[in-house]
């Protein structure tokens, strides 16, 4: 009985004249729904019931990247953000967005080598949706920053005066991103080529219930032709083992995998070899792979895992950090270098104590003399040299009690 069954959407007179519109985003498909309508006033007549954008959105699986939702043409099409689902972003490729709030991951095949340009549009125009794009990409997630990011903000929460939706790449933007308060809505159209791969976060800022609208624009054309990435990386950890590092990880599918290279730093920007692994070629179950790092740093060691196919192609996963402490002094990790206002560094000690932090140019004269507290273990210091000339400088940390 229609008694029973609970209203989804209700409307009266907001289409054109004084018609119902109503949106049916959100539906699960293979469910039945129904669809109820009544004359406002007495008497007979007859009507027409129009039905567009023949696009429908599973979104069951797409607050994650690798479950997004292929898009096969360049119509327009609605959404609705169905949740955070498993936070991929992080800082090495969130870009401007800094983090996920309700995502809707999309992937792009790109058949047309053109311009490529989009139009989000919230249904309510105070709800707040930003983007991403990456690419040319065949990795999930983002191992890098986006090509396009938008974060321009929602205004009540920041003050940041007028409201930037719609929002999105357009040939009269400006710019590859804007931050929260750049008040920019549209950012430059991208220039994609036939048989790239690119992939688009939708993120909903203020916990949308509304829906948006997708519409493209520009002279690129999307293929339908499936995505196919070369691995499913499930996983790629790391765990210290006494004066070794132990790294693993698995694939849950491999397709002309030909190798991994298996690459460590010391800063997490800096990156060299540690070692290459034979790949599966194709695969279809789960593959576990582990090596080691005889030779790790003192305190933290970055890895991060380089996929290379037998056309050569390649893609990076996210990076991952192993701390050691082997005790005796050292120092790490200084960062930013170059730089024009201040540094950091860690420093490793078995004891408690106080250390002279120096900092002497290119005479050898002290320009900076500080004496700081440490802890067992890894302590973080840092030091102001904004006011210094323009230079190269030196860093002498002597720990005097020890004779470091």
């Amino acid at each position: 009985m229609l008694s029973t069954l609970t209203s989804i959407v209700c409307n009266d007179d907001s289409g054109p004249g004084y018609m119902p519109q109503i949106g049916g985003c959100g539906l699960t498909p293979g469910n039945t729904y129904f669809l109820r309508f009544w004359k406002y006033s007495s008497g007979t007549g007859t009507f027409n019931i129009c039905f567009w954008n023949s696009y429908i959105e599973d979104n069951s699986s797409s607050t994650n990247c690798a479950g997004g939702t292929q898009v096969c043409s360049t119509n327009s099409f609605t959404g609705n953000n169905s949740g955070a689902g498993t936070t991929e972003l992080n800082s090495r490729n969130a870009g401007c967005l800094g983090g996920e709030n309700n995502s809707s991951w999309y992937w792009l095949n790109i058949g047309t080598t053109g311009n490529l340009e989009m139009t989000i549009t919230p249904s309510n125009g105070t709800d707040d949706y930003d983007f991403a794009i990456w690419g040319p990409i065949n990795a999930c997630p983002p191992a890098s920053a986006p090509t396009r990011c938008n974060y321009a903000a929602y205004p009540r929460a920041f003050g940041c005066g007028t409201n930037t939706n719609p929002t999105g790449i357009t040939s009269s933007g400006v710019g590859t991103t804007a931050a929260a308060c750049d008040n920019t809505p549209y950012l430059s159209q991208l220039a994609v080529t036939a048989g790239q791969t690119y992939v688009l976060l939708i993120d909903g800022y203020t916990t949308a219930s509304q829906p948006f609208d997708l519409s493209w624009a520009g002279t690129a054309g999307l293929s339908c032709t499936p995505i196919v990435l070369p691995i499913e990386l499930i996983n790629f950890s790391g765990k210290p083992n006494y004066k070794q590092n132990i790294i693993e990880w698995t694939t849950a599918t491999e397709i002309n995998n030909d190798f991994f290279t298996v690459e460590k730093s010391i800063d997490g920007v800096d990156f060299k070899v540690l070692t290459t692994v034979k790949g599966a070629g194709m695969s279809s179950e789960n593959k576990y792979y582990s090596t080691f790092d005889n030779n790790p740093f003192n305190g933290i060691t970055y890895y991060r895992l380089k996929q290379t196919d037998f056309n050569g192609n390649y893609s990076y996963s996210e990076i991952i950090a192993i701390e050691n402490k082997f005790g005796g002094f050292s120092v790490n990790n200084l960062h930013p270098n170059p730089t024009n206002k201040d540094f950091s560094f860690d420093f490793y000690s078995p004891i408690n104590g106080m250390v002279k932090m120096q900092v002497l140019d290119y005479t050898g004269r002290v320009v900076l003399n500080d004496l700081v507290s440490v802890s067992e273990g890894k302590t973080t210091l840092s030091a102001e040299i904004g006011n210094l000339a323009s230079g190269i400088y030196s860093l002498k940390v002597v720990f005097e009690r020890n004779r470091f």
